[in-house]
């Protein structure tokens, strides 16, 4: 019970005791009741008594205490399944992290293993601090009458309460800034934590661009700096309610029922653009950000050694292991459910049927990335290949996210088909400029980032935009539509979402230059060829992600002390480098 101290282990044991006391008394009470009912049907059946059962069945009806409405009690439980909801799907988003590392771990040579997955741990670790210092307060913290449309700064460290009254349901006098239990159905904390989520996913992007090759001090200034400061302001454009992106725009001088203010009085560079960017569960926010700094970043960082031959061709390198990328990418899949079902916000209120179409776009979207990629595939290759399948199949899940609530299920398939088409032909683009993404990273999550809010501005239905973001964002003040080109809206929804691919790509590319650009001028970015050669694991972790690669135990003995030790970090190099000299001599 909550509250209750734990019991000793002489407690404990005197509870088994008693425990074996009641089995075994429960055991003769059954035994002593099968031979009633065994003597009852010898006897035949008793006669029905009907008063006896309308007894058993009649009840009392609820009613609520004199001091709770309905309405209120209406609240509390939608507040309880919203809360809920949202927990679970910020869960799902965060198992994400696990697909991730599957994904890469097995992308990547056995050498590198386990230097990739560190960074994964690292990007769940590390960034769950830095979204909670910096990073939720620049992307959702609102600042009133000084809010500029441009990033947040309220909040910091989770610091700041509002004061509330206790109601039915909710028995806490506090409650996190902007989160007001009368104000919501969703807990405050549960909203950061799915958005902390988000968070990790767009740093987790770029680590797949630099596999095998970047230097983990270079990792660790790069993930903090997109977490604290690249990420939320894009979140901020997009995603609050101060943005000059926002479809959740509050417009200056709000003001609540009871008065309070809701958004101050500025005006200006306080207003949005139009009646703000559709991406639902983001395509842009996430995928775009996460994607265009992927890109930036493998193109300064250069290409693998090997990668490409002198005359530019590209040269396999195979990945270690496609089972384990395979789970990986299934796991992602089942993610995104949480990702894109749990951008509602809520389950209650209609949102239930949201939720449960944005499932079945979310499917289909995956399936015909996967198979147009697939096919696409054999017909360049000559031959069907698991990788592109893979890919593709993140591919279409990428760009479903911005219009995942808001088109309907064949316009998912829809999605998914153009999303494989452009993966394929984006990542013979890059391969073409001699840019290395071991991960495809960039062609799945910016290229097919770009096509997802591009998507939504054409296939939008004005049934679905007027239900997910209600109908005064559908009409615009000049008499226009505002919801998909093919379904008579008009252009305005897809200019301003062009316009958002051009300022997120705008944002996320300079400061991605700039960071990237220093790593490199400063000797930080990039690891040494000796390094690259032997091994990330080998040159800068003690040692190799698997025992095999160590040599293992002779004989296939069990023996602590017949386990051969791992080459010293400068025998390794050493060996390394003397194999790479005899490949060299070889091709020669």
């Amino acid at each position: 019970a909550p509250g209750r101290a734990p019991a000793s282990p002489r407690r404990r044991r005197r509870t088994r005791g008693a425990m074996s006391g009641v089995l075994i008394t429960a055991s003769r009470l059954a035994n002593a009741a099968m031979a009633d009912a065994a003597a009852a049907d010898a006897l035949g059946p008793e006669p029905l008594d009907v008063e006896a059962g309308r007894e058993l069945l009649s009840y009392e009806p609820y009613t609520l205490s004199a001091d709770v409405t309905a309405d209120q009690a209406i609240f509390a439980i939608n507040h309880s399944l919203d809360t809920l909801w949202v927990l679970v799907c910020a869960f799902l988003v965060f198992f994400m992290q696990a697909g991730f590392a599957a994904l890469e771990a097995g992308s990547v040579r056995a050498k590198n293993t386990k230097n990739i997955l560190l960074k994964n741990v690292i990007d769940a670790c590390a960034g769950a601090l830095m979204w909670w210092a910096l990073g939720f307060p620049f992307a959702f913290g609102e600042r009133l009458n000084s809010s500029n449309g441009w990033i947040g700064a309220n909040n910091f460290f989770l610091a700041q309460y509002d004061q509330q009254a206790t109601t039915a349901g909710n028995p806490y006098p506090i409650a996190m800034r902007n989160f007001s239990y009368t104000d919501t159905t969703l807990s405050g904390f549960a909203f950061w934590l799915f958005q902390w989520a988000f968070a990790a996913t767009a740093a987790t992007i770029v680590s797949g661009a630099v596999a095998e090759r970047c230097r983990f001090v270079a990792y660790l200034i790069y993930t903090a700096v997109i977490t604290m400061w690249i990420y939320p302001v894009v979140v901020h454009w997009v995603w609050s309610g101060e943005g000059w992106l926002s479809a959740f725009f509050v417009q200056p001088n709000t003001f609540d029922s009871t008065g309070n203010v809701i958004r101050g009085t500025c005006t200006g560079v306080c207003n949005r653009l139009r009646n703000g960017v559709i991406d639902f569960a983001g395509s842009g926010v996430v995928h775009m950000t996460g994607g265009t700094a992927a890109l930036f970043a493998a193109w300064i960082l250069g290409p693998r050694i090997g990668r490409f031959d002198s005359t530019g061709a590209v040269q396999n390198i195979p990945a270690h292991s496609l089972p384990l990328a395979t789970l990986g990418v299934f796991i992602l899949w089942f993610g995104w459910y949480g990702f894109n079902c749990g951008s509602t916000l809520g389950i209650s209120a209609g949102y239930q049927e949201t939720a449960a179409k944005v499932a079945v776009v979310t499917t289909l979207a995956a399936g015909a990335g996967g198979v147009t990629s697939l096919a696409l595939s054999r017909a360049i290759e000559g031959h069907i290949d698991l990788a592109p399948s893979l890919n593709g199949i993140l591919g279409g899940l990428v760009a479903s996210c911005a219009g995942c609530a808001t088109v309907e299920p064949f316009a998912g398939m829809v999605i998914g088909i153009v999303a494989g088409i452009i993966y394929v032909g984006s990542s013979k683009m890059l391969k073409a400029m001699r840019i290395d993404d071991p991960l495809d990273a960039s062609p799945v999550h910016f290229f097919c980032g770009i096509w997802g809010l591009w998507a939504c501005g054409l296939l939008s239905t004005y049934t679905n935009v007027s239900a997910v973001y209600g109908d005064t964002i559908v009409q615009l003040a000049t008499g226009g539509g505002y919801w998909g080109g093919f379904y008579g809206g008009g252009g305005t929804l897809l200019g301003v979402n062009i316009i958002s691919t051009l300022a997120i790509a705008a944002w996320v590319g300079i400061n991605s230059c700039i960071m990237f650009g220093l790593l490199k001028v400063t000797g930080l970015f990039r690891v040494s060829e000796e390094d690259e050669t032997v091994g990330m694991d080998i040159s800068h972790h003690g040692g190799s992600a698997y025992e095999w690669q160590s040599g293992g135990p002779p004989d296939g003995g069990e023996d602590e002390d017949e386990l051969k030790k791992p080459p010293a970090p400068e025998e390794a190099v050493e060996e390394g480098m003397a194999r790479a000299e005899e490949a060299a001599e070889e091709k020669a």
